[in-house]
């Protein structure tokens, strides 16, 4: 009969449940012998693994202990009859669905093997937290279809991961106040979260799992984005009222019309409007304008400072969900100055967020939290889309192809070998939208051309869309199979 060994679970009390009925089944597993009789009598044990079992290879076996069978053997010497616990408890590796037997060796030197077969599995939980104002019962219905698919797709004998899902007691799901995350570039082109700490502070409320190391968070938030404060500088425009400038530096348009100039993004830009209401509210996009008039003598002569107070997003978006290209800047207060010198030469300065693109989700690191973004781009996200996306960040939080750097030693020695196809964004990811070691199955890098081509044939390759594959290649399933998920948390 087959016996599974959740090898990853700490012996804990508050873990059991439907699904963990007995703590002896939890973590390493603990050896009775029987004897017959209270005669003094010494027993030897040890562990086989099956030959059929997936091995981890010489490296990885010596970097990191849970790659190996430890504690394979022992014995019990005593003058007592009946059940007997040996001092050692029995560690097997981290690989899940790989079989043991136990075989005993007696007084005479017969070896006994049991007839229970201990299979290597391992069991995490999932809890799931929406944003305040997300709980719909579509919404609500869709996402736990797209986790479903995840679990059921962790769980056969390629992956040997089962998930359960625990969840606030008396709601379906947890709740936050709503707070989307996003990401700000810096000038040097390297992001910040100026809200992730708030955010994790105010998610680790929610939780009510009780051991997050072999347990994470499925935060479904409305979007996930990048803004960058863009500085514009437009020089010798006309200021007449009626007057249009349709090309200026960077496609921008300008228009002046009663009373107000009307700045126009370039086609795919779109302002920081309508994401954080705060900023809708306040405006607070526009960091600050002003227009500066000069004399003949290039100096300037009179400058007029706008502020969000005059400030105001105007015309339709370009998606069903927002993406505003057009605001103005009203001058009606001061326009009989403007109007004076609307035949002068003049510059606008403005500085203005926009949004710079879209994550559909992230595995923060260090903590058990993966976010799912609902939407990215303006627009509503396929339950496939999603699934995809939550597969590969559970990918990344189980270890799965980011164990280090082609240009540094291994930095996760608990995360399996990577295989030849897995690439590091310094080497060859400029040409997709992740971070991180991905898995490049059914794709070709041009290094000349910066540019792939292929159909990916992994969910573990560093950009998604719709010719994504939903699942993990047969290397990456291995690896995954491999993984030590004794935390996750790391």
């Amino acid at each position: 009969m087959d016996i599974l060994q959740w090898i990853n679970l700490p012996k804990d009390n508050q873990l059991l449940g439907t699904d963990m009925p007995d703590v002896g089944r939890m973590g390493g597993v603990e050896i009775k012998l029987r004897f017959a009789n209270s005669k003094a009598a010494i027993a030897k044990y040890r562990v086989t693994p099956r030959s059929s079992n997936l091995a981890y290879e010489a490296d990885e076996a010596k970097r990191h202990g849970p790659f190996r069978l430890r504690q394979d053997r022992g014995g019990v010497v005593t003058d007592v009859g009946g059940d007997v616990e040996a001092d050692a408890t029995l560690l097997l590796p981290a690989c899940g669905a790989n079989k043991y037997v136990v075989e005993g060796l007696g007084a005479k030197g017969e070896v006994v093997e049991t007839a229970d077969v201990l299979v290597a599995q391992r069991l995490l939980q999932v809890q799931v937290v929406r944003m305040a104002g997300q709980e719909t019962a579509a919404a609500e219905s869709e996402d736990a279809d797209v986790l479903s698919k995840v679990i059921q797709h962790l769980w056969n004998k390629d992956h040997a991961i089962k998930v359960v899902r625990i969840d606030k007691k008396g709601a379906p799901t947890g709740t936050m106040s709503s707070m989307p995350l996003h990401q700000v570039e810096r000038p040097d082109g390297t992001l910040e979260s100026p809200l992730q700490g708030d955010f994790l502070r105010r998610l680790r409320r929610q939780f009510t799992m009780k051991r997050t190391e072999i347990g994470f968070v499925v935060c479904w938030v409305p979007w996930l984005a990048i803004k960058k404060r863009q500085k514009l500088i437009f020089r010798n425009i006309k200021l007449e009222d009626g007057v249009a400038s349709s090309s200026l530096a960077r496609g921008w348009s300008l228009n002046v019309a009663k009373k107000r100039i009307e700045l126009t993004l370039p086609r795919g830009s779109h302002l920081w409007h309508g994401l954080d209401p705060l900023v809708t509210k306040q405006k607070s996009w526009l960091a600050g304008a002003g227009l500066l008039f000069f004399d003949a003598n290039g100096k300037v002569s009179q400058q007029l400072l706008l502020d969000a107070s005059h400030a105001e997003v105007i015309g339709s978006p370009d998606h069903a969900r927002g993406g505003h290209r057009t605001f103005c800047l009203k001058v009606d207060h001061d326009w009989d100055s403007v109007a004076k010198r609307s035949t002068e030469p003049s510059t606008l300065v403005a500085v203005v967020d926009v949004v710079e693109g879209w994550y559909g989700g992230w595995s923060f690191p260090g903590q058990p939290v993966v976010a799912i973004a609902e939407e990215s781009g303006w627009e509503a996200r396929s339950t496939a889309d999603k699934t995809r996306t939550l597969t590969h960040e559970l990918g990344h939080r189980f270890g799965l192809a980011a164990n280090g750097n082609l240009d540094t030693k291994m930095k996760r020695v608990w995360s399996p070998n990577g295989s030849k196809q897995h690439y590091y964004d310094q080497e060859t990811c400029k040409g997709t939208t992740h971070q991180g070691r991905h898995c490049g199955r059914g794709m070709r890098w041009d290094a000349a051309k910066k540019k792939w081509s292929g159909k990916p044939g992994c969910v573990m390759f560093g950009s998604s869309g719709p010719d994504s594959v939903p699942g993990f290649c047969d290397s990456c399933s291995l690896a995954l199979r491999k993984a030590d998920l004794s935390n996750i948390s790391r």
